[in-house]
């Protein structure tokens, strides 16, 4: 299997465990105190998502990948889920590690991604 396909089967399934298992990762609106960037009279709001976030012990090909690509069919709600974290990282002025600002949805991947490996260091 290649390197391709078995990153968008773990995501595919993930996406369906999150929708569908009855233990869904909690998720709680929180009001946004950070300072208001945006040109837009009304801040979105903030929301936080616990994720489960395993130990690299450096055994396995996840643990080091070389490069990774995602190429995935979203649902209809989960691409109005992307769209509106894209929009409000665009509008926040929100910029990548390499510094390019946020204004697309794959850069919006990346972002999240980032702040994942921020957390997990």
């Amino acid at each position: 299997m290649s390197h391709d396909k078995q990153i968008h089967d773990l995501l595919t399934q993930f996406i369906k465990d999150c929708r569908y298992s009855p233990e869904r990762p909690t998720m709680s609106k929180t009001k946004n105190v950070a300072k208001q960037t945006t040109e837009h009279a009304n801040e979105p709001a903030t929301i936080a998502v616990e994720l489960p976030v395993a130990e690299l012990t450096g055994d396995g090909y996840f643990d080091n990948p070389p490069r990774g690509h995602v190429d995935a069919q979203l649902e209809r709600r989960q691409a109005k889920a992307l769209n509106r974290i894209t929009r409000a990282l665009d509008d926040r002025g929100d910029r990548l590690a390499n510094g390019r600002r946020v204004q697309s949805r794959a850069d919006a991947v990346r972002w999240i991604l980032e702040q994942v490996e921020l957390v997990a260091e």
